[in-house]
């Protein structure tokens, strides 16, 4: 039979197989920080390099690895200026130690997937969502969504729409509540910029070249 993962058996998993390296500094900082620990992640290579079309023209990438069509597949969003090899790291060594198939989605403007601007789950959920129409044309198992910080968001907002009846779950790893919450935390703490100065600027933004609404 095929059990998911308990909470305990998960830390411990992470504990065990990730490099000894301070994983909470390095969620914390740049992509090109994390990056040169790539090196020392456990690599499954036997993977297909899948594409997809978002809704909104661009194509996004995705690392697909099939073990057995019947068996559950796990869609991986990763966070901000991160990578999904990066995240989940161990996580999915684990699945596809028990048979389970997953996909390391690359979110729009990060890895191999195009985009010029990230949006904090407003156009990702929907990117998320095409993912999931991808996976039920490719395998008859149980599908289940998993996200960690913005990918956490971008799951939890692709529930909004109409998901197949075999979606029977989301892994929710540390979200924020909203896009705007999540910028202004951005700006202010990462950056030491003046949120409440710079919000409406942000807003403008966002709606008029990046095409959406932080609310």
């Amino acid at each position: 039979p095929i059990n998911a993962p308990s909470p305990f058996e998960m830390d411990n998993l992470c504990k065990s197989r990730l490099p000894i390296i301070n994983i909470i500094d390095l969620i914390a900082t740049g992509q090109e920080f994390r990056m040169k620990y790539m090196s020392d992640i456990p690599k499954i290579e036997a993977y297909l390099k899948s594409y997809i079309d978002s809704f909104d023209g661009l194509k996004l990438h995705g690392k697909l690895y099939i073990q057995d069509e019947k068996n559950p597949t796990v869609i991986m969003m990763h966070g901000y200026h991160s990578a999904a090899d990066f995240e989940f790291a161990g996580i999915y060594e684990y699945f596809y130690d028990r048979g389970w198939n997953f996909i390391l989605c690359d979110q729009r403007a990060h890895g191999q997937s195009e985009g010029e601007y990230l949006t904090f789950g407003v156009k990702e959920n929907k990117d998320c969502y095409e993912w999931v129409k991808f996976i039920k044309g490719r395998t008859d198992g149980d599908i289940y969504l998993m996200g960690i910080s913005m990918g956490c968001s971008t799951v939890l907002m692709t529930l909004q729409n109409e998901l197949p009846e075999n979606v029977k779950g989301v892994i929710a790893d540390c979200g924020f509540t909203t896009p705007e919450e999540i910028v202004r935390k951005v700006v202010g703490e990462d950056y030491s910029l003046p949120d409440g100065i710079l919000m409406p600027f942000l807003r403008f933004f966002g709606k008029n070249i990046g095409g959406c609404d932080f609310n």
